[in-house]
């Protein structure tokens, strides 16, 4: 087991020049280093690493600016670009959120107009942001804002997490550090106040009419992400797995393949070894372009540069043993993970849940498999207080997507600096709005991924989803011939690996 480190002992080792694609919003202009781009709203620095775009938009008489961090899709049909937008005091901030609703992407957007200013998150926090109210800065990570009296290091919450040595996250909005904070997804930060408002959802999702059609809705918006994307000419990257959240991307990108690169990454560990067996005989039967990356074990300063990338706020096992493989990637591709479907799948359900168990904050916690940590339940209590529903089944969905994405997911995403930047296809917020109206029977038996699969690409029911068969009505069969093949295959190369293994060792 690794010592426990806390994020005080990175000061000397690292320094902001390390935070790649990375950025820091500061009244102190002094907090952003000196190579990054710099502008300014008022007395309000932006500053960001060159590897992050910067947009901006302003109306004629400089009465509102709106600026963009990270990368956008726009599935907006209105215009092209960002739109003027409504500039009285009673609809600007509401227009800002109507067009937020419907991009795609990774990305932060700073809206100001009327003396007031908002930061809002793409609709999984994907491009995640902490503050301080009582320094009035925020940036990408904890590792940015400077220590004070009251932002020292939570040295008993450290403690209790142990990011270190498990796969965890700091969540409901709590960091290692005292008095600096996570903003959630579906919230934005008031500049003015230095408070998180919720802005989605503020009421009870509607159940779907027609679950049927709002699952081919989902699938058009993530066919439109992909199209859109391959039309502005970014390099795209998907991995190819045994998994269904690959399967669904490959199929909604059918049309446009030959613009994308697949791949999949050759860990030692038999998850890996299903990975690439599946993804090899997709590569071959429908010709795509593929690529396998050998593992590489990651060296000590790339380890110690991940956990400083992401503020010792994740433990990602397996993420971290990638980070000198992935950083050996092309760095200007994209890739898009099929991370954030499980919206849709009841990541957090179980099997004895129904609409009328009481979740309360322990209840949060221990599925989220987090320390019953004082800190902790509070948090959760008021997270679970300000909800605006009280179904069991749509609180757990929420869950998914405000703490495992925005607090884990969406810190990842920085840890890997100088590999690709991910942006997720399903960070979309009409997607999770569709996902989150669907019956939970829909949830329960992984009804969206099969019923996009089918309407978009049935031959891929031929090859496994980990190793489980299905037909074109979403129903479990057998292909026993097919399947011992497969295993065939995999238990080959483990043969192979450990003779290999005994004669290195012997």
């Amino acid at each position: 087991m690794l010592k426990k480190i806390n994020p005080y002992d990175f000061q000397n080792t690292f320094s902001t020049i390390d935070l790649v694609g990375q950025f820091i919003i500061s009244h102190d202009k002094t907090n952003i280093p000196p190579t990054w781009q710099t502008t300014n709203i008022g007395t309000i620095y932006i500053g960001c690493h060159s590897k992050l775009p910067l947009i901006s938009t302003f109306n004629s008489d400089n009465t509102y600016k709106v600026y963009f961090l990270g990368h956008i899709i726009d599935l907006n049909d209105s215009a092209a670009g960002i739109p003027q937008f409504l500039e009285t005091e009673k609809h600007f901030f509401n227009s800002i959120e109507e067009y937020l609703y419907k991009l795609s992407g990774r990305y932060i957007c700073i809206a100001c107009a009327h003396n007031e200013t908002r930061i809002y998150l793409d609709a999984s926090g994907s491009l995640s942001l902490v503050y301080s109210p009582s320094q009035k800065v925020c940036a990408s990570t904890i590792m940015s804002i400077p220590y004070s009296s009251d932002t020292t290091d939570n040295i008993k919450l450290i403690n209790d997490m142990d990011i270190i040595n498990k796969d965890t996250t700091f969540a409901f909005g709590l960091t290692p550090r005292k008095a600096i904070y996570r903003l959630l997804p579906n919230h934005y930060l008031n500049l003015n106040t230095w408070k998180a408002i919720r802005h989605w959802p503020k009421k009870k999702i509607s159940s779907s009419n027609n679950p049927d059609a709002d699952v081919l809705k989902i699938a058009k918006l993530l066919e439109k992400t992909i199209k859109i994307a391959c039309q502005e000419k970014f390099q795209i990257m998907m991995s190819l797995t045994a998994g269904f959240d690959s399967r669904v991307l490959l199929a909604c990108a059918k049309k446009y393949v030959k613009s994308i690169h697949f791949f999949t990454w050759e860990l030692p560990d038999n998850i890996a070894l299903n990975d690439v067996a599946i993804a090899k005989t997709l590569a071959r039967k429908f010709k795509l372009n593929y690529k396998l990356y050998p593992f590489k074990e990651a060296n000590a300063t790339d380890k110690e540069l991940w956990r400083y990338r992401t503020g010792l706020s994740v433990g990602e096992m397996r993420g971290l043993s990638l980070t000198t493989t992935v950083n050996a990637m092309d760095e200007n591709q994209l890739y898009f993970p099929g991370l954030a479907s499980e919206v849709g799948r009841g990541f957090y359900w179980q099997k004895n849940d129904n609409l009328s168990i009481q979740l309360t904050p322990e209840e949060l916690v221990k599925r989220m498999d987090l320390p019953l940590n004082k800190e902790v339940i509070l948090a959760a209590k008021i997270w679970l207080q300000n909800l605006p529903t009280d179904n069991a089944f749509e609180i757990l969905d929420l869950l998914y997507l405000e703490q495992r994405l925005g607090c884990w997911a969406s810190v990842t995403a920085y840890a890997d600096a100088a590999g690709p930047a991910r942006i997720l296809p399903f960070s979309n917020r009409e997607i999770f709005s569709l996902m989150l109206s669907l019956p939970a029977h829909f949830k329960k038996n992984d009804t969206i991924p099969l019923k996009i699969i089918n309407n978009y690409w049935p031959e891929l029911y031929k090859y496994p989803v980990n190793f489980v068969y299905y037909n074109s009505r979403g129903e479990i069969t057998s292909n026993h011939y097919t399947q011992l093949n497969f295993y065939k295959r995999i238990l080959k190369k483990m043969i192979i690996r450990y003779v290999k293994y005994m004669k290195k060792i012997s």
